[in-house]
């Protein structure tokens, strides 16, 4: 029987962005808003209080990163550009507001009445997961889910109505996820946002769980496994007909670099998307890593890229060069991209951030879907008979 209801909480690594205007990732809000209207099972969106409260301190953080561009900015034009600390703030906060209500999040605070802190303390010292073993990291993941067994344990009965699911990236919370639930039938662990997506289409085809999660193991390997030809990966030559389909899509490259070099390609575990009688119908994506860089023209004097009077500069950068005696080079004072996506990281590192900022070193990846069926067998479960239907592009994703 199809659930009434699917209550999703999602986990800091889930929905992070480098974004600073943006409370949720591009991959969440993709799939928020291609679930819109779904009737059954009902959707409800829930950030727990501690991931809420994280990203806001993540975007503010952020902004105060592109309030010292700008500081720089004003030094470089020589007027007041009238943005303070305080405006900042207003305005994340303001941003948070708007998202909250246009994703339709509950944000859910943690009754912290209703918490076994000997146990958190318990799973801390004897690290333990969330807790990792090497360093301090745990205690918010460890918030994280105690706010999800609430939503859990006020989820209403019975288990075929209503559910329950955490997504997360992180596998020390996904796993001590996975064994607070042991025995809960409503609740389950998503370890990214494909698995979710197929979850929902499993419950909106009706097509018996328990089959789908028998089926997916198998279906990884059956359409991709690293140097195995007989995978239906290598039969049905995917990569050669991405290389050949979409050249101009794997040879993008974002605004202010010149050359590319795709580094690795990398393939998800296949979410499932319809059924009928006894063929399945998977998608698997193919993530092609890359690097995009820009080249570094010395020359003596000062190289201006996009600073000029009177504006701003949008996706360039600049930086200050200087003639020594000896008739060498030397950079001064890079300057920073103020509005762009090309931003370096907001600590000062002299070698991380002179590639970035001055070769315009920053990695992407061009994403691709690839719809497959094949046919289900029961003794021994297993697929047989598959072929790829349709390989579709995307997007490409600069960080």
């Amino acid at each position: 029987m199809r659930p009434r209801e699917l209550r999703v909480v999602f986990d800091t690594s889930a929905v992070f962005s480098k974004a600073p205007t943006e409370l949720l990732s591009h991959d969440v809000v993709t799939v928020i808003s291609g679930l819109v209207g779904q009737e059954e099972p009902a959707l409800r969106w829930y950030l727990p209080e501690t991931v809420y409260l994280e990203r806001r301190y993540q975007m503010l953080a952020k902004a105060a990163s592109v309030l010292s561009h700008l500081d720089t900015a004003r030094k470089i034009l020589d007027r007041d550009l009238s943005v303070t600390k305080g405006d900042m703030e207003k305005g994340i906060e303001r941003l948070l507001r708007e998202q909250v209500e246009k994703y339709k999040l509950n944000v859910s605070p943690l009754n912290f009445g209703n918490v076994n802190w000997k146990a958190i303390a318990d799973s801390a010292t004897k690290r333990l997961p969330p807790f990792e073993k090497d360093n301090e990291k745990g205690f918010r993941d460890a918030l994280v889910l105690e706010t999800f067994m609430q939503v859990v344990g006020e989820t209403p009965a019975p288990a075929s109505k209503y559910r329950v699911g955490l997504v997360t990236k992180d596998g020390l919370l996904s796993d001590a996820a996975q064994k607070r639930i042991e025995g809960v039938s409503s609740a389950r662990v998503f370890v990214s946002l494909d698995d979710l997506k197929g979850y929902v289409a499993t419950l909106t085809k009706e097509v018996p769980e328990e089959l789908i999660d028998a089926l997916k193991p198998v279906a990884n390997t059956f359409f991709y496994i690293e140097d195995d030809s007989s995978c239906l990966f290598a039969q049905e030559n995917v990569k050669k007909r991405i290389k050949e389909e979409y050249a101009d899509k794997l040879a993008e490259i974002p605004t202010g670099a010149d050359k590319r070099e795709n580094i690795a390609w990398r393939i998800d575990p296949p979410r499932f998307v319809d059924s009928l009688e006894k063929t399945i119908t998977w998608a698997s994506r193919v993530i092609v890593e890359a690097v995009a860089t820009r080249s570094l023209q010395m020359t003596t004097g000062v190289i201006n890229l996009g600073f000029g009077p009177g504006s701003l500069p949008s996706t360039q950068w600049g930086t200050t060069i200087t003639s020594l005696p000896s008739g060498t080079t030397q950079v001064v004072e890079p300057v920073f991209p103020i509005y762009s996506g090309i931003v370096p990281s907001t600590s000062w590192e002299p070698s991380s951030a002179w590639q970035n900022a001055i070769l315009g070193r920053f990695s992407g990846r061009s994403i691709f879907e690839v719809l497959w069926s094949a046919v289900s067998t029961e003794s021994p479960v297993g697929l047989k008979d598959g072929k790829v239907l349709q390989i579709r592009f995307v997007e490409t994703v600069w960080d």
